[in-house]
């Protein structure tokens, strides 16, 4: 029997947490297809689908999410852990709203020639790591070019089929324009630039992590069990939370529980276990959302 799966959020007190990239606010527990399971982690766009409610409270939100984060892996996440931290840390040069268009993101706009064949991507004045370097099309084209060798040592199914950024199929044209030549003409190429692995990221800020542009920064070192978010006050889109703690469950040697992860202080849980949905379902105080993202198949 076939059992199709969705994201789900159970929400108790706050307003949206503006960070799950979603249309949808929320505090509790996000679900979605079962890891007790095997199945293979999707590949997941940037999506942009609007802020949410802002959540009016003091102090830091806490998310608890499943599996552990190795930032050398950014920005082609291999837990859901990285998958939402890498979304908060890393841009991809364009997004894909609710309705499926592409919208800016890295890239303040972009151009078309040739049928669609070659494409001039214009970076976003101002944009900046977190460690103050400006991102120009150098570190696009490098940060690229760290990615297809990632895609190709983890076997992913790689975006650069038909753009190799390790030839001339990508160069920077000056600071702010990337040139893409692409194998074959595509009308609709700046969809594929929201892929996951097409992320930038720049060199180490010298805490452990690679630097990132996009709306948070991380605060502190990696550590084992936790990750400490807060916003990237130069970014457009820099949430207005004071800070956000991903606490990261059933990782270290307690395997900790994540149906533990409320009752310990977490305002929200990222889940695929079926268990622990129902776990929460019908205790009072809490509400469950639909998340926007593909449903995913298990046996």
């Amino acid at each position: 029997m076939t059992h199709r799966g969705s994201w789900f959020l159970i929400v108790a007190t706050l307003g949206g947490l503006g960070l799950l990239g979603g249309c949808h606010p929320g505090r509790g527990v996000a679900t979605g297809p079962d890891p007790e399971q095997p199945q293979t982690l999707p590949a997941q766009a940037a999506v942009a689908c609007g802020p949410g409610d802002a959540a009016a409270r003091s102090g830091a939100l806490v998310l608890a999410l499943p599996g552990d984060v190795t930032p050398a892996n950014a920005p082609l996440p291999s837990s859901e852990a990285e998958r939402h931290l890498f979304a908060a840390l890393y841009e991809t040069l364009v997004r894909v709203d609710c309705t499926g268009a592409a919208v800016p993101a890295l890239a303040g706009g972009w151009e078309s020639f040739a049928d669609g064949r070659r494409w001039l991507l214009h970076l976003r004045p101002g944009a900046r790591f977190w460690t103050g370097d400006a991102v120009d099309a150098d570190a696009v084209v490098a940060s690229w070019r760290r990615s297809e060798a990632l895609c190709r040592l983890r076997g992913e199914p790689s975006p650069f089929l038909d753009f190799d950024p390790r030839g001339q199929a990508v160069s920077a044209l000056d600071r702010s324009t990337v040139e893409v030549t692409l194998a074959t003409p595509r009308p609709q190429f700046p969809l594929q630039l929201a892929h996951p692995a097409l992320a930038v990221v720049g060199p180490s800020d010298g805490r452990g992590w690679l630097a990132g542009s996009g709306p948070c920064r991380p605060d502190g070192p990696p550590g084992a069990r936790s990750v400490r978010l807060l916003p990237q006050a130069d970014h457009p889109e820099a949430p207005i939370w004071p800070s956000l703690d991903l606490a990261l469950t059933g990782v270290g040697p307690d395997g900790d529980d994540p149906r533990d992860a409320l009752a310990t202080g977490a305002d929200a849980i990222v889940t695929r276990a079926r268990s622990v949905r129902e776990f929460y379902a019908g205790q009072p105080g809490l509400q469950e959302l639909d998340l926007p993202w593909a449903a995913g198949t298990t046996s």
